[in-house]
């Protein structure tokens, strides 16, 4: 990854708001952090966009070097009756993609994503506690014509805190993933293993208000543990700042998030390492 190149940004940002819009899969290697909160933070983000009856979000992308509002890198319209929202974005190379996420009494179920070649299908199911149980992802690609399958399966103790999953590709290659919970049922690392053999571990720290602040892990590079995402909170529980350090290398990227009085986000903006501003996003809302 380079993280002074723009083309990289521009695949972050969209990367950013699929995230706000609860679309993004597989962001961030955790399983935990991707399939538990993420979906959790999806569903929190729906029933504002619906308290505040939002039919439209618009998003800009800037670099730091224009003085106008830049080009439009997506559109999200909600549906009239909120069981259907429809995203269209603007990729490099003037390549299009369309996601459009359903929900059912509130719930996230299915997610369909697709660009010039390819489409992923995602479903949900969930456990009595509200968390997910299954997430199974099917992507066809029609100019390779093939066709790869994921599921995420996950296994409850009788509390309903996490106790382990199953991440089968293909029907073949799985991942057996290992949670170790605390008395507050937060959830304090995350081990993986192929064939009994480890091959990833993540520990997970949280502030006085149970907040998620520190995913961190074995750094190969710099030979010690060191955090692969940092995240700041504000009063109100909205992420305002998040440092992002990479898999390899010394960079990472600084992203700090504005919001309005009603808890929308207005704007991200992204820096360097130096702390230089590379670009940002900006939302405009329709109602």
């Amino acid at each position: 990854m380079k993280f002074i190149d723009f083309n990289y940004l521009l695949s972050m940002k969209r990367w950013l708001w699929l995230v706000t819009l609860g679309l993004a899969q597989s962001a961030i290697g955790q399983y935990y952090y991707n399939d538990v909160i993420a979906n959790y933070q999806t569903h929190q983000q729906y029933k504002l966009l619906r308290s505040q009856k939002v039919k439209k979000i618009s998003g800009y992308s800037q670099e730091s070097n224009q003085a106008s509002a830049g080009d439009i890198l997506f559109t999200q319209e909600i549906s009239i009756d909120g069981k259907r929202i429809t995203v269209f974005s603007q990729e490099q190379n003037s390549k299009s993609s369309r996601t459009t996420t359903y929900y059912n009494l509130g719930k996230l179920n299915k997610s369909e994503s697709s660009n010039k070649n390819t489409l992923t299908t995602t479903t949900y199911t969930y456990h009595e506690s509200g968390l997910p149980s299954q997430i199974q992802t099917i992507t066809r690609d029609t100019f390779l014509a093939s066709t790869t399958t994921e599921i995420h399966q996950y296994f409850f103790k009788k509390d309903s805190t996490l106790d382990f999953a199953y991440i089968i590709r293909n029907n073949s290659d799985t991942i057996h993933v290992f949670f170790t919970c605390n008395t507050q049922k937060q959830i304090l690392d995350e081990t993986w293993k192929r064939k009994n053999k480890e091959i990833e571990k993540y520990y997970f720290y949280y502030d006085a208000k149970n907040e998620l602040t520190d995913i961190v892990r074995y750094n190969n590079i710099a030979n010690k543990m060191l955090p692969d995402y940092i995240f700041t909170y504000s009063d109100q529980g909205n992420i305002v700042e998040m440092i992002q350090v990479p898999r390899t290398g010394t960079n990472y990227l600084i992203w700090k998030y504005s919001y309005n009085e009603k808890g929308l986000k207005l704007a991200d903006q992204c820096y360097n390492k130096s702390k230089v501003l590379m670009g940002n996003v900006n939302y405009v809302y329709e109602y």
